[in-house]
């Protein structure tokens, strides 16, 4: 959110009331240099001016939110026969000064908007992996405990240098099971605008790259249109549990090209090359609205999880490059 210059206003403040009375200099001075609140916490309710007098508490900083919580702060009120003070900014800010003389107090700066006032809002997340994984992580299920060469691997890598400079999140593995399942995921919450038990819909757009040809014919499926994309929010962390000796996720994805409840179907890897023997690396995007709305946990958590599932039983390397999610609550 943008802050508002409490030091420009202050300074303007302070050479209008020059010599108006110690009590104005003084109030001129706390504004420009208390700042500007910050999001994760609002400033103290604003007070009154009596009189005309110089109130440093008058115009105070609006009641506050966190990122999380609060309704927005309320405006000071101005001095005794004054107009009320203008409204601070959404992001929290300085304390106004008193009304000197009659003038009119400025408003303190109101609170983000948090759990208990307000309607909860749309968030839009964006997410750069050339910039680093940024809280994403990796990991993989559908196999067997103890299997061997499954080639799997995840992290933060170079580019391959067919898609120019920078990085990517690399996830790879063989699929020796047949049902190979490959995912990255992320935890987003009140940081970033969601609320406690409010059930969201959601829209994502993935941007990632693979070599794998269409019309190709690989040993139980096709290495392109038999690897099939998957997006969906849980509030549980998704993770593999070992159930009957095979890794298995703990949240319902659906099994290859069937969808579940955290895993709508978003298409399949297959690249625009026809299958020539020559495959090389390309950038595709995927965009899906969510077939199932899902409800934040008690903490205003929601799980973000991409991943492929595979009935092709072969060797699979895919980059991500950006993911692009939209969360709208559901009212």
């Amino acid at each position: 959110m943008r802050r508002a210059p409490a030091g420009r206003l202050g300074q303007t403040l302070a050479m209008a009331w020059f010599g108006r009375g110690s009590a104005a200099l003084c109030a001129a001075v706390a504004l420009s240099t208390v700042g500007c609140g910050s999001d994760s916490q609002g400033g103290g309710e604003g007070g009154t001016s009596s009189g005309g007098a110089a109130g440093a508490s008058s115009g105070g900083a609006g009641t506050g939110g966190t990122a999380n919580g609060g309704a927005a702060g309320t405006a000071g009120g101005a001095g005794a026969g004054a107009t009320a003070g203008s409204g601070g900014a959404p992001s929290g800010g300085a304390a106004g000064s008193g009304a000197t003389g009659g003038s009119a107090g400025i408003g303190g700066a109101a609170g983000t908007a948090g759990s208990g006032g307000g309607p909860p809002q749309t968030v839009t997340l964006d997410f750069d992996f050339n910039q680093g994984l940024q809280g994403w992580s990796a990991g993989f299920a559908d196999y067997a405990d103890g299997m061997m060469d499954l080639q799997l691997d995840s992290g933060s890598r170079t580019l391959p240098t067919e898609l120019g400079s920078g990085k990517g999140f690399m996830i790879q593995g063989h699929n020796r099971s047949d049902d190979l399942y490959m995912f990255i995921k992320r935890s987003v919450g009140p940081e970033v605008g969601l609320r406690s038990y409010v059930k969201y819909h959601g829209t994502i757009r993935v941007e990632f790259a693979s070599n794998a040809q269409k019309g190709c014919v690989g040993v139980g499926g096709a290495p392109g249109e038999s690897v099939f994309l998957k997006y969906g929010t849980t509030p549980t962390n998704p993770i593999p549990v070992l159930t009957g000796g095979v890794w298995r996720m703990n949240v319902d994805k659906g099994d290859q090209g069937n969808a579940g409840p955290v895993g709508t179907l978003a298409g399949d890897i297959a690249n625009s090359q026809d299958c020539d023997g020559n495959p090389s690396f390309e950038s595709l995007t995927r965009t899906r609205v969510l077939d199932v709305d899902q409800q934040a946990d008690k903490n205003g958590v929601l799980w973000i999880l991409i991943g492929t599932d595979s009935g092709y039983e072969g060797f699979t390397q895919l980059y991500y490059r950006t993911v692009h999610a939209v969360l709208e609550p559901v009212l």
